[in-house]
């Protein structure tokens, strides 16, 4: 929901920023258009850069009970949290009937 929402918002910077660019205000339409742009390109980079996924999980890891299939790609994501940083760990299961 807040990605969308930050998503939104920096639509609406952009737009901002081609219209003040528009009206012959180049300066803060500038600003306005750069920050959008950023905030977006942040936005949408994080989603896939910052994902950790692995084969196995470590064993201070603890399950969280959340399981999902990723769009595109083979296999069921276990989600694992670790106590000690908070961070997520996403482990790709075997699927059934495979060999370990």
């Amino acid at each position: 929901m807040l990605r969308r929402v930050l998503l939104a918002l920096a639509g609406a910077l952009v737009v901002a920023g081609l219209l003040l660019h528009g009206a012959d205000h180049p300066g803060p339409g500038t600003a306005l258009l750069l920050g959008g742009l950023v905030l977006g390109a942040g936005l949408l980079v994080e989603r896939w850069r910052y994902r950790t996924e692995t084969d196995r999980p470590d064993p201070t890891w603890q399950r969280t009970g959340e399981r999902f299939t990723a769009p595109g790609r083979p296999g069921t994501i276990e989600v694992y949290d670790d106590p000690a940083t908070g961070e997520r760990h996403y482990v790709r299961m075997p699927e059934r009937g495979a060999r370990p």
